[in-house]
């Protein structure tokens, strides 16, 4: 693209994606949550899940227009750990059963460098909500889902292209 080309392209860019979330996550964007262990990441990803199934104000805060299907991959911790906090986030937040799926099962956890699991994890985001597909996937840790450093090109690429 010349320089004339690039000036023209930009007196007319593109819309803004639509936003899921108010001024936060935008619809076909990526959102990274990062910060050292044990600060939050994961209640916070949690909680947008199931403020984005209602909808409800993101952390009292942040509009949510409509809700929002999401499907949410727990890649870390106990399963009991994660319903104790949703028990009590879900009487502060609350949540939409029907916009909502909890993927917890560690047998089944996605390898980004396996084909054979980006597969059938892509098969099970598409199924699972019986209208539509979702909205939102959530991945909690996302170093979880690589089977490798994220540092290194192979599962960062793999990642990416999931």
């Amino acid at each position: 693209m010349t320089g004339d080309d690039l000036r023209k392209a930009v007196l007319t860019p593109p819309p803004l994606p639509l936003p899921l979330i108010d001024r936060f996550l935008f619809e076909r964007c990526v959102l990274m949550i990062t910060g050292e262990t044990g600060k939050g990441k994961s209640i916070i990803s949690a909680q947008l899940g199931l403020s984005c199934s209602l909808p409800s104000p993101l952390f009292g805060q942040l509009i949510i227009a409509k809700p929002r299907r999401v499907y949410f991959m727990q890649c870390e911790g106990s399963v009991e750990e994660q319903l104790r906090r949703l028990h009590f986030m879900q009487q502060a937040v609350g949540w939409n059963p029907d916009w909502l799926y909890w993927d917890a099962r560690k047998a089944d956890r996605l390898n980004v460098l396996s084909s054979a699991s980006f597969q059938r994890k892509l098969e099970q985001i598409g199924n699972a909500f019986k209208e539509g597909s979702p909205d939102i996937v959530a991945i909690d840790p996302i170093y979880k889902v690589c089977g490798g450093d994220l540092a290194k090109a192979e599962p960062a690429l793999a990642l990416i292209e999931f």
